[in-house]
């Protein structure tokens, strides 16, 4: 540092700052996705369409590893939409790993297609969850086989793509 110059001070606050913000911004938005996307209703897929575009790596992954401990298939149908849409590897990676765990994570052994009343506290006599549609694991893998089996022939298809089709009884072929 030359003679009589002073060494202006950093103030770390201000990036700090940025960066807390955007980081709450994401865990917010991730907040709010997650809630949408754990309701179970595939009412709510077309508010989350590409809303992992608007997110960190962090919460993307966070979002990807939503889990309410029911395999809803509005969940499964996202999960799987969100591979289809994404060139990012690292997400193909995560969202692929969130995939193939909700078999073993699923304590009922079951798929289950729900719609939830809205709002919930309307003034009539529809219970506030609706099953529409059931599935064991293996039949559901049926259902999306097809879609798992053609990214698994992309040429850049991800390395995790032989643990999904294992977790939902799935032949690469």
């Amino acid at each position: 540092m030359p003679d009589g110059a002073q060494a202006v001070p950093h103030d770390r606050s201000c990036a700090h700052d940025d960066r807390a913000r955007e980081a709450g911004e994401d865990r917010g938005r991730r907040r709010e996705d997650g809630g949408f996307l754990l309701l179970g209703n595939r009412r709510a897929l077309p508010l989350l369409e590409g809303c992992w575009e608007r997110l960190g790596r962090t919460a993307r992954a966070s979002l990807a590893g939503s889990w309410s401990g029911v395999a809803y298939a509005s969940l499964v149908d996202f999960l799987l939409g969100w591979m289809e849409r994404t060139a990012d590897e690292e997400d193909l990676h995560t969202v692929g790993e969130a995939l193939a765990d909700i078999p073993a994570r699923s304590g009922q052994g079951k798929v289950v297609d729900v719609e939830r009343k809205f709002p919930s506290n309307a003034p009539d006599d529809l219970p506030p969850i609706r099953v529409i549609e059931e599935w064991t694991f293996p039949e559901y893998g049926e259902r999306i086989g097809p879609r798992l089996v053609a990214m698994m022939k992309k040429s850049s298809a991800p390395m995790v793509m032989p643990k999904v089709l294992r977790a939902w009884n799935i032949s690469p072929d």
